[in-house]
């Protein structure tokens, strides 16, 4: 019976070793993983420069890099850039040291729309009006952490 007692502690002790591979040593890395955003359904898996978004049944693939992040404040902004050359800042301020929840605010005067079938000089009047519209707006979403899938 002891030993029986004894290989469960064992096989308790390794399985909750194993069951986590997030690192969460800095707020770039605690990035990492599968987001939801339960307001809109967005489903957001993060690597280390991808950001995939699912909302329904659309799947965008995305590229990011990091404005700056602070380790005081468990924030991180970074940049996304779609394949058309779209792109905006998000800052992520992680609610605690535990990193499973984060307020996400979109930088709406950011955004800057890539490649139109307009033409660079409509693109220019295009963009200026969209920041010029949205240069006091920002939008926040609240995310949590499911696992630390990836990919979808």
């Amino acid at each position: 019976m002891k030993k029986l007692f004894l290989l469960s502690v064992i096989i308790f002790v390794f399985l909750s070793a194993c069951g986590s591979s997030r690192d969460l040593s800095n707020v770039k890395t605690s990035l990492y993983g599968h987001w939801t955003d339960e307001e809109s359904g967005a489903h957001y898996y993060v690597g280390d420069g991808i950001l995939i978004q699912v909302i329904k049944d659309k799947v965008e693939e995305k590229t990011y890099k990091v404005l700056e992040h602070d380790e005081v404040k468990n924030m991180v902004k970074i940049r996304e850039e779609t394949e058309s050359g779209t792109v905006f800042d998000r800052e992520i301020t992680f609610k605690n040291d535990k990193r499973e929840t984060a307020e996400v605010m979109i930088d709406a005067s950011s955004y800057k729309i890539g490649k139109t079938e307009f033409g660079s000089e409509a693109e220019k009047l295009i963009n200026e009006r969209v920041r010029e519209a949205n240069k006091d707006n920002e939008k926040k979403h609240d995310w949590k952490y499911i696992d630390d899938k990836q990919r979808p």
